[in-house]
């Protein structure tokens, strides 16, 4: 997957699938539980698999940092071209 550079929705779908087919692979090769069984607070029960335990939290990251990389751009703060969007910090007010 190194260098991954898809130019179709083809070839999109299909490196989707590779990476489906290593985390499957990796998700077999642990001692997590095939399920776990849930209720809500609202009452709601469902049976969560390995792969929801595993990709849940890191999906659900995702999102909140798209969030706060939206609100960032939205007060101003803009990243250099490139830039990794890992930070750990948010620039200086004073970069504005």
């Amino acid at each position: 997957m190194e260098g991954f550079d898809a130019e179709s929705l083809p070839q999109i779908e299909a490196g989707f699938a590779d990476v489906d087919a290593m985390v499957n692979e990796a998700l077999s090769s642990t001692a997590l539980p095939q399920s776990v069984r849930h209720t809500n607070d609202a009452g709601v029960t469902e049976n969560l698999d390995a792969r929801w335990l595993v990709l849940h939290p890191i999906t659900h990251e995702f999102h909140h940092k798209g969030q706060l990389m939206m609100m960032a751009r939205l007060l101003g703060y803009t990243f250099p071209e490139g830039q990794d969007s890992d930070l750990q910090f948010l620039p200086d007010v004073s970069q504005r």
